[in-house]
């Protein structure tokens, strides 16, 4: 991942597990342009939250069942089965055919799957944007110190309108993109699972 603008960027890097086993991303940066004085631009962080799991194509499909007489109304029924050219009982699997795991799970925060040890694992999203995740964050990949300070420029800075961010912010977030710029998200998310699993957590 290259460091962009004057201070950089890192996109949806793996920033730690909360105490409830999910995974966060860090979408982190600082751009140039607009607010020039005293080092000028503006920065903004945001938090997705994920959460592993192993899918089971079987089970996926009974949720599409159930949902299917449940929650979807005559209407929308009526139209699936003419536009498709379906009878009711093809519906349920139609749908699976057509929309696979995103039928019943969103998955599109983190959209990587892992075939570990036999299991089919995927990442189910569970929050994003300005969540604050400092007190459910149990390990980071940051020190406790830079993860307190990652937080603390949030709190500050977050698109705020100002003249200038302060020159000695600027390097504390020039320091924390070149170390988040170093970590490599997809492995750090499977040693997660893999621990998860051996630990019979997933």
């Amino acid at each position: 991942m290259a460091v962009e603008n004057v201070v950089g960027r890192a996109n949806k890097v793996f920033l730690g597990i909360t105490k409830d086993n999910n995974i966060v991303l860090v979408d982190f940066g600082v751009h140039t342009g607009g607010f020039s004085i005293n080092g000028g631009g503006t920065f903004s962080v945001s938090f997705d939250v994920v959460r592993p799991f192993e899918y089971d194509s079987a089970q996926a499909l009974e949720i599409i069942k159930e949902r299917v007489e449940d929650e979807y109304d005559d209407e929308m029924v009526g139209q699936l089965l003419r536009e498709n050219d379906i009878k009711y009982s093809e519906l349920a699997d139609f749908i699976f055919e057509r929309d696979g795991i995103e039928a019943v799970y969103d998955t599109s925060l983190y959209s990587e799957s892992f075939d570990i040890e036999g299991k089919e694992i995927y990442f189910e999203s569970v929050s994003c944007g300005q969540s604050d995740m400092r007190e459910e964050m149990h390990r980071s990949v940051l020190s406790k110190d830079e993860t307190a300070q990652l937080f603390e420029m949030w709190d500050l800075h977050h698109l705020k309108k100002e003249k200038g961010i302060p020159k000695e912010h600027l390097e504390i977030m020039k320091d924390l993109v070149s170390k988040l710029d170093k970590v490599e998200t997809d492995i750090m998310a499977e040693v997660f699972v893999k621990e998860l699993i051996q630990k019979g957590e997933l």
